[in-house]
């Protein structure tokens, strides 16, 4: 091992799909980064790749090997194809990579190693751009991690608008179905792909759904499939949970099922349910704020609700955070549970006092050559439309022209610019005009780690009476983090 070699160099790349024979991204993003090193005259110590792996995903073995290289002395020079490849989970790993680049340990901040080179193929140089280098590579981090959510955004829209229009979205095909392709008259004739009844196994569902309308146990028809060899859709044995699941899907009631099947089936199989918002089943509760983003201090397991049912003498019990799994019977020293509302109350005062009076900043993205490329596809729909009306020869060289327009248009690329624009807002403002989903997402963007409910017990009120201790709560922000 060499301490700090600063003459060698180690490769990270990261492929967000897995590599095939027919994707030639990973070799290419190999050699740029080999070129990058030969021009830096560096040997190449190890090249570490991560194939279909997410950069939101923090422990990728390759990323963390490509980070020990650094560590162990073994390079001195870390290069990565493109910055927004090292992560898509923004600051949170980027000041992973910033302590291992400084030479810090990541628990105590303090300078424990010589610092190395950060080189991507994109341009970022962390020994030529000094200071400017951090601010760069903070915001591609953030960028990047933007990103992920507008894609996964945009593909929840897609399969909501496909849904809308009895379009399959794709994913697994739901068992009693079947995909066929046919013409959308509303898409000007396209071809789409629709899910329509299977005969051979919606006949199983309906024999289940007899059975249990008859009054057979949800266990005892699970076993009956099981016992009669018929697999899931993905070839498991069935489970209490798939079954249920599948007989009170929307493609159930759509094309297997009449109205009436489907509505004594989900009498039967959702009783407690049945008309009623459940906020104690195990399951975070959308009305609430911590819900889904608080750990346990204790053991480290996730906060569930509990509570909020009806009292014999009206009103309600008070609904709870839980450590779950305490309430499964798990390890822990126990002591995680308190009072959500409470707990709120108390975590959105701690967010508006440490942030509120800040200006809101968002992330805005520019395409260049977006707004050309949809006329060009709206000009060439209507020339194909016109054209199928009426077959002449001025509009069959309309048509040849929109077309080769649409395809040169096709051709150049869309640039994007994603830029940081103050809002003229404040946080409490945008806080104060915003849902509780969404003031659940500004809360999870400014944690610089999850809400931790440590361990203890209620505090002695005036009298004999008890109060919520809210120092429980442990709230750290991404603004206070000296990482």
């Amino acid at each position: 091992m060499n301490n700090d070699d600063r003459g060698a160099a180690s490769l990270y790349i990261r492929l967000s799909r897995q590599a095939t024979g027919s994707n030639l991204s990973l070799e290419g993003m190999i050699d740029d980064c080999q070129r990058l090193a030969g021009s830096l005259g560096l040997t190449v110590h190890a090249v570490h790749v991560d194939n279909g792996t997410s950069g939101a995903i923090r422990n990728r073995p390759e990323f963390l090997a490509w980070l020990e290289d650094a560590r162990s002395g073994d390079a001195g020079t870390l290069i990565a194809s493109h910055s927004d490849r090292l992560t898509r989970e923004g600051v949170n790993a980027a000041a992973l990579v910033l302590d291992v680049v400084e030479g810090k340990d990541s628990t105590t901040g303090s300078v424990v190693r010589s610092p190395v080179r950060l080189v991507t193929v994109d341009g970022l140089d962390s020994e030529r751009d000094a200071e400017a280098f951090r601010w760069r590579f903070v915001i591609a981090a953030e960028v990047a991690r933007a990103e992920r959510e507008r894609i996964r955004s945009r593909n929840i829209a897609t399969k909501q608008r496909l849904a809308e229009t009895s379009r399959f979205p794709g994913g697994a095909i739901p068992f009693g179905c079947r995909v066929v392709e046919r013409p959308d008259p509303m898409a000007g004739g396209k071809v789409g792909k629709y899910l329509e009844r299977n005969d051979g196994e919606a006949i199983v569902l309906e024999e289940v759904a007899a059975r249990l309308l008859r009054g057979d146990s949800v266990r005892s028809t699970v076993h009956w499939l099981n016992t009669e060899g018929i697999k899931t859709r993905r070839g498991y044995e069935w489970q209490r949970t798939t079954l249920v699941s599948t007989l009170l899907s929307a493609p159930s009631r759509e094309h297997v099922f009449n109205a009436a099947t489907h509505h004594a089936l989900s009498v039967r199989l959702q009783p407690k349910r049945h008309g009623v918002t459940k906020h104690n089943g195990g399951r975070p509760a959308a009305h609430l704020l911590v819900s889904g983003i608080g750990l346990c201090g204790g053991c480290g397991g996730k906060l569930t609700t509990a509570g909020g049912r009806p009292k014999a003498g009206g009103g309600r019990y008070p609904t709870r955070y839980v450590c779950m799994a305490a309430s499964k019977g798990g390890a822990c020293p126990g002591g995680g549970t308190i009072n959500a509302v409470a707990c709120d109350e108390e975590i959105e005062r701690r967010f508006l006092e440490r942030l509120g009076d800040e200006p809101y900043v968002e992330i805005r993205t520019v395409l260049m050559g977006g707004d050309e490329l949809e006329e060009a596809k709206a000009a060439d729909k209507a020339a194909q439309a016109a054209l199928s009306e009426n077959l002449t020869t001025e509009n069959f060289a309309a048509a040849q022209e929109a077309r080769a327009r649409l395809e040169a248009r096709q051709a150049q690329p869309i640039q994007r610019t994603d830029t940081l624009h103050l809002t003229g807002l404040t946080v409490r403002q945008t806080w104060t005009a915003a849902d509780v989903e969404g003031r659940r997402a500004m809360l999870a963007d400014n944690l610089a780690e999850p809400v931790r409910l440590m361990p203890g017990k209620p505090k002695q009120g005036p009298g004999r009476g008890k109060i919520v201790n809210l120092d429980r709560i442990h709230v750290s922000w991404r603004v206070d983090d000296p990482a």
